[in-house]
């Protein structure tokens, strides 16, 4: 397996951001391990740990490193350990993202290069993705590939937005395809090219935009690939994604989500109980994926508030209200050092609220009703806060163009939430009788 471990805390925005997308574009499935995440028991290529100071108080003073020949140290916070002679670091502060990314594909190629036999891999000859990488990452880094996936994929973005992002992925596109044309036979770039292109249509698809390629394109790039890697996880992903989100197929979706390679993956599961929620209407089925997809990987918020709305819609209020908690508390820390990204205040917001709810209605508890309504305000404010936006694109110039419409957007969203459930009526103007 391809397969990467993370160890890291949720407050390291940018690095564990960074690390995990452009490792995808190496091929690589990252297996993020924050908190009380329980490690899977496959077998990693490459262990990365992200040592800062919120790593360290997490996480204590000792790392438990079980295999230092291929364990990658990113230090962050001014930390320092005393066996960097023995074990491959990176002193991240005040690296650009060129070069930390350089260093990154630095100590992953030396150890590749000790486990050539381990499988068989997109990344083949070593010799060629050591000329092809440093150029891939240059065009990954000056089109702001990592800013325009986390600001213009996700959600949707302001027209000016999404005009510079598929700007920057079909320049992007056309840098690889040229990159391309000088190695032939290496199938890295090939599959680079797939996930930018998946990408791309993805933006546009959000954005309700016509689509750059046809997803038939895209699913054919795909399986031409599979039948080379079949090992592959992220290609498993992509290709499920690409029947799920560009195709609609969510019945082959689904199949293609259980594929035994993506039995450890959290997101798999995640799509899994989706389709069962949203296709199949099985909630118990669903619950179960969602329950396996937090049992992989304990923070994914995503998860618990689907877990929440799924056990809300079973009438199961107090599961409800405990899986919403969670997303309270996974993002807590986040929202105090005002680092939450769009997608993040838009679950905790919900989460909130629909507490306060099902605390008001269901369980007529007005003290705490109030309690989880005036978080939900507290958290909307962080909508003006440009920390999340600051860690990812130290852009002075971006930030005064895109934060703003970002930010009104990201009110819009939350608005229309408040009035499709009608949450507002009942937390904030009050119902039946006096709440003074």
């Amino acid at each position: 397996m391809d397969r990467i471990k993370m160890f890291y805390s949720n407050l390291d925005t940018k690095p564990r951001i960074l690390i995990n997308h452009f490792s995808r574009y190496l091929g690589f499935y990252v297996e993020d391990i924050a908190e009380n995440t329980r490690e899977s028991d496959v077998e990693s290529l490459i262990d990365v740990y992200i040592v800062s100071d919120a790593y360290v108080k997490q996480s204590g003073q000792s790392l438990d490193i079980k295999n230092k020949e291929k364990t990658i140290m990113i230090y962050m916070d001014g930390w320092i350990s005393n066996e960097q002679e023995k074990i491959r670091y990176i002193l991240y502060d005040g690296l650009s993202d060129e070069e930390f990314l350089k260093q990154l594909w630095q100590s992953m190629s030396d150890i590749l290069s000790a486990r050539l036999n381990v499988s068989r891999r997109l990344i083949g000859n070593l010799a060629v993705a050591n000329q092809t990488i440093p150029l891939f990452i240059k065009m990954y880094v000056n089109n702001d590939i990592l800013q325009m996936a986390v600001f213009s994929r996700c959600t949707p973005a302001h027209r000016d937005m999404f005009r510079m992002a598929a700007r920057n992925y079909i320049n992007f596109i056309r840098e690889i395809e040229e990159l391309s044309s000088h190695f032939l036979e290496d199938k890295l770039i090939k599959y680079m090219e797939l996930l930018a292109l998946y990408e791309i249509d993805m933006i546009c698809i959000v954005n309700s935009y016509q689509i750059y390629k046809l997803p038939e394109v895209v699913q054919e790039k795909c399986e031409e690939l599979l039948r080379e890697y079949a090992d592959n996880e992220e290609l498993h992903i992509i290709r499920a994604d690409i029947s799920l989100h560009l195709n609609g197929v969510w019945k082959q979706a689904g199949n293609e989500f259980l594929d035994i390679r993506l039995k450890e993956c959290a997101y798999a599961c995640l799509q899994r109980g989706n389709i069962q929620r949203n296709f199949v209407r099985d909630r118990d089925a669903a619950l179960y994926e969602y329950e396996s997809a937090v049992e992989k990987k304990r923070d994914y918020f995503i998860a618990w508030f689907q877990m929440g709305e799924c056990a809300k819609e079973q009438m199961e209020y107090r599961k409800a209200v405990k899986a919403y908690s969670k997303v309270v508390e996974i993002l807590k820390e986040r929202r105090r050092n005002h680092v939450l990204a769009p997608q993040e205040i838009k679950y905790h917001f919900k989460a909130a609220l629909e507490i306060a709810n099902i605390y008001e209605v269901v369980f007529q508890d007005l003290v705490l009703a109030r309690k989880y309504a005036k978080l939900s305000q507290i958290v909307r404010k962080e909508t003006g806060s440009p920390g999340y936006f600051r860690a990812v694109w130290d852009d002075e110039t971006a930030l005064k163009m895109f934060f703003p419409v970002i930010k009104n957007k990201l009110n819009e969203e939350l608005d229309a939430y408040v009035k499709q459930t009608g949450l507002e009526e009942k937390v904030y103007y009050g119902h039946r009788g006096n709440q003074n």
